[in-house]
């Protein structure tokens, strides 16, 4: 139903009516019979009176689309000046019952067949009471969205003060080798270290460590492939391949860290070229053991790596991403903690998921919880590894993730860890070699600087391998090549950008021509292309400055009364707009700007 508000002027509906419309109800629209049935009727003065009739009636347009035409007894430009009063009203209905009278025209109205005034009426449609503006609805779908977060992770915390998780992992990695060996297990008793900057759960504090049962080579038997609901798929191209399998121990307690070990484990592996690949591309996968029992109780009967009171654990297999783990783990212990207080039991068996699934299924159940069985081969003899080899390797190994990670955030670079952990983590370390290289260079180009001014140099350096080079490489869809923008190219414009002699834009569209293939130097490019910067004179700050706070008073007045400080950042840009581009300096516009709005030196 469409609410459609009318203003007529009782002369008007009588014009209609003496045209003949008015005459037959049968073949008036419901909205106009109405009005025409109260009004014009007991008018006295049918034809003078410019009294305003206002209604409001609800028409429904498939009524009106369904009635035939109306038959006019005068022409259609005869009416024109009666639907001029009221356009809004009418057009629907001349639109939808006056099809065959297209001549007609209520834009460009003919003068009224009387000489007296026809009044205009402006109207607009009345919005139902049950109508909410666009704005309103978003801002109460996000309201909806944070309670129900909140109230999530309310149900959460109370889950955890009642129900302890246990986690134990299982990564299997496809090893950098073309053989292996398989006998025992090796390497017990290890662990390895989370951190804070690992994305660990906030819960767990800012060290977590988890031991690692055992390491062990085994190899690859077949990929299966489930096609639901009833097929599945064993892809046997993987038949022998040779695996490393690490085992933790069942020291995990919140989904978030169980995913955090998983890549933590993996940046290990990749750090000293063991594997081929990571989870993305196919080359590790995690299988994860659950479990929860519940706090205050008796402890649980099952044990596992030596660790006892445990409930009984089901093992979720083939997760393929760090997302994965941690939904998956959620998605268990939620079916864990329905079953235990429906009253049920947990069963050990094996389960599977699916990306985007909120439910863990059944494949299969565990014969018993011993799961590793070892066979020796007759044909391979024992291979001894002498200590000079052991002692050899140790030698050779990277540095460590954490260790990188402390020399980053130490004095001599001073970055956050946000910044740290990706150049740690992109292309295997390569990112990590070209910015050192870059700060290398960087400050002996800067070596005559003053030593206060040369302390930002390795955060400057950062942000532009990391954000300015690594945006051209995502906007153009590139790999890493550390030989497109050399890091001698590189630390030659952040140097003429610390010394001021270009701007940070200038330096951008350098950068930009460079990495699109311009092979002259830096000082070349920019002494060729004259981009190096020309400062301007106060009095021409200045006169930009007016000239863009003249245009916008009332934002001016915003910054003012309510001391909204960051719009300032508005009319510096505006100012670098109308300046002569790459002249204008940022700091120094702003400090006009405050000295011409706020009154500040």
């Amino acid at each position: 139903m469409t609410m459609v508000a009318m203003g007529l002027t009782c002369s008007c509906i009588h014009q209609l009516t003496a045209a003949g419309v008015g005459d037959d109800a049968s073949k008036l629209n419901p909205a106009v019979r109405e009005i025409t049935a109260k009004y014009c009727r007991f008018c006295p003065f049918p034809s003078t009176c410019n009294q305003t009739v206002t209604t409001t009636t609800t028409t429904s347009r498939q009524s009106i689309d369904v009635l035939p035409p109306i038959p006019l007894v005068r022409p259609p430009h005869m009416l024109r000046p009666c639907l001029h009063p009221f356009p809004r009203a009418l057009r629907s209905l001349a639109n939808a019952r006056c099809r065959s009278l297209r001549p007609l025209r209520i834009h460009h109205p003919l003068q009224p067949f009387t000489h007296y005034p026809v009044r205009h009426v402006q109207t607009s449609a009345i919005e139902s009471d049950d109508r909410v503006p666009l704005r309103k609805q978003l801002k109460q779908s996000a309201k909806g969205l944070k309670a129900h977060k909140r109230e999530r992770r309310a149900a959460e915390e109370a889950s955890r003060q009642k129900w302890e998780l246990t986690v134990g992992i299982e990564i299997h990695a496809q090893l950098n080798t073309e053989a292996k060996l398989f006998s025992q297990p090796f390497a017990r008793n290890g662990y390895v270290d989370l951190f804070g900057y690992d994305g660990i759960a906030p819960e767990d504090g800012d060290k977590v460590r988890v031991g690692i049962k055992q390491i062990q080579l085994e190899q690859d038997t077949a990929k299966s492939q489930e096609y639901p609901p009833s097929t599945q798929l064993l892809d046997f191209n993987r038949v022998s391949h040779p695996l490393v399998e690490i085992i933790t121990m069942p020291e995990i307690h919140t989904p978030a860290t169980a995913a955090a070990c998983v890549r933590k484990i993996q940046a290990i592996l990749q750090s000293c070229s063991a594997v081929t690949t990571g989870m993305e591309l196919g080359g590790l996968r995690a299988d994860v053991n659950v479990s929860v029992r519940q706090r205050g109780e008796t402890a649980g009967t099952h044990q596992y790596g030596g660790i006892g009171g445990l409930g009984q654990r089901t093992e979720i297999k083939n997760l393929s991403s760090f997302k994965a783990v941690e939904d998956a783990v959620i998605a268990e212990k939620n079916r864990q903690i329905a079953v235990l207080e429906s009253g049920g039991a947990i069963e050990g068996e094996t389960r599977g998921w699916t990306i985007g699934s909120t439910e863990t299924r059944k494949l299969r159940g565990k014969e018993g919880e011993v799961d590793y069985r070892y066979m020796p081969d007759p044909d391979l003899p024992p291979l001894i590894i002498g200590e000079d080899l052991v002692a050899e390797l140790a030698r050779t190994l990277p540095t460590r993730g954490d260790e990188l990670i402390n020399m980053l955030r130490s004095q001599e670079y001073g970055l956050p860890v946000e910044d740290a952990k990706p150049l740690i983590e992109l292309e295997d370390g390569a990112r990590l070699e070209y910015y050192q290289d870059v700060v290398d260079i960087l400050r002996d180009l800067q070596q005559d600087q003053d030593p206060k001014a040369r302390g930002g140099l390795a955060r400057a350096a950062a942000n532009w391998v990391l954000h300015e080079l690594g945006g051209l490489l995502t906007k153009a869809d590139l790999p890493w090549d550390a030989q497109r923008v050399p890091a001698e190219s590189l630390a030659q414009l952040v140097d003429q950008v610390q010394r001021k002699r270009i701007t940070g834009p200038t330096a951008k569209q350098v950068l930009a021509m460079v990495f699109d293939g311009d092979p002259r130097s830096i000082p070349q490019l920019l002494e060729e292309e004259n981009l190096l910067l020309r400062p301007l004179s106060r009095e021409e700050y200045i006169a930009l400055a007016e000239a863009a706070i003249s245009q916008n008073p009332q934002m001016v007045e915003q910054i003012r009364s309510k001391n909204q400080l960051g719009k300032l950042g508005w009319f510096v840009g505006q100012m670098m707009r109308m300046g002569e581009k790459g002249r204008v300096e940022a700091p120094k516009a702003d400090a006009i700007l405050r000295e011409l709005i706020l009154g500040s030196q």
